[in-house]
């Protein structure tokens, strides 16, 4: 199955400089061959993976992929929400968001007017560089499924819950979110399992924390 995203998504916030130049979109390629399988392993699990690779016209991957209404019950409230998807056409999914961040941080540059420069000695050059990275992971965090510290360990405890067993996963917050979808849809989706060093990081600042 081809990729889920292209270069095309890294636009706005994560606009990464020449990537219309041979170089530049050569380099971008590799990570997205390389950061995207990364990424959905993350928040599908090996198995669902596999099978999603496997079987991309299987109506259910169909929706993973594009998007879908969903609803759930949260607080004794019935939530419906739209799942934007893996791919769209306003260009914002969350795998162009972890590529980004994985790529930006790899090559320890930032975007610029004059092309890709090299945080320097300059406060304001670094921290420049480092909120753009925070900004991108943040984002992941917030559309594949932000659990935050608080609710994770008020909902989940730190490590009581069955990671295999979906029927221990619950709803934390109304995120139309990758997590809350799956969860929602947890009948057609038996094979996920979540990685759940995602939600022990979370959100991060600008110092990595």
């Amino acid at each position: 199955m081809a990729n889920q995203i292209n270069k095309d998504y890294f636009v706005r916030d994560i606009l990464v400089s020449r990537i219309n130049t041979p170089e530049g979109s050569a380099s971008i390629d590799s990570s997205i061959d390389k950061f995207e399988k990364e990424a959905l392993l993350k928040v599908l699990g090996y198995d669902l993976y596999q099978l999603f690779i496997a079987n991309p016209t299987d109506q259910r991957f169909i929706d993973l992929s594009e998007g879908k209404e969903f609803e759930f019950d949260f607080c004794g409230k019935t939530i419906k929400r739209k799942y934007v998807g893996l791919k769209n056409a306003e260009k914002e999914s969350l795998i162009a968001y972890y590529v980004y961040f994985k790529h930006q941080s790899n090559n320890e540059t930032f975007s610029s007017t004059v092309g890709e420069v090299k945080p320097s000695t300059e406060n304001a050059s670094s921290v420049s560089a480092r909120m753009k990275l925070t900004r991108a992971w943040n984002k992941f965090i917030e559309l594949s499924g932000d659990l935050n510290k608080t609710d994770y360990k008020k909902f989940y405890g730190l490590y009581c819950f069955d990671q295999l067993d979906l029927s221990t996963y619950q709803h934390v917050n109304t995120d139309p979110s990758l997590f809350n979808y799956l969860l929602a849809n947890k009948d057609v989706y038996p094979e996920w399992e979540y990685d759940w060093k995602i939600c022990e990081s979370g959100k991060i600042n600008i110092f990595g924390i």
